[in-house]
């Protein structure tokens, strides 16, 4: 009698058992799926920033070039600057003097 209670709970047990390990695979398996996900992902947003480091430095390198190379061509930049702040404040101060004369 005492056997058969025993047999009885010790194939309980490995049901039990049983039944854990495959959760546990399960689980295991989901773990490890997220982990993949995260590692691809990581490695999709390194690889996307140095995409955009690389463009970023050879943009920086190509204008130093053109700079460096050309000076004439950086004091026209400078100058095409002052010209368009001088017009935007010439701009500026007629329509304020405009919207005061009410002539708009």
């Amino acid at each position: 009698m005492a056997y058969s209670i025993f047999k009885k709970n010790m194939a309980c047990l490995k049901k039990q058992n049983s039944s854990n390990n495959s959760l546990q695979i399960s689980q295991n398996i989901n773990i490890r799926t997220i982990l993949n996900k995260r590692v691809q992902g990581q490695a999709i947003l390194q690889s996307y920033k140095k995409k955009n480091k690389t463009l970023s430095r050879k943009l920086r390198n190509f204008i130093v070039v053109i700079v460096l190379s050309d000076r004439r061509l950086y004091s026209y930049i400078i100058f095409f600057l002052y010209i368009f702040i001088f017009y935007e404040n010439i701009y500026n101060f007629y329509v304020e003097y405009a919207y005061k004369s009410n002539s708009i």
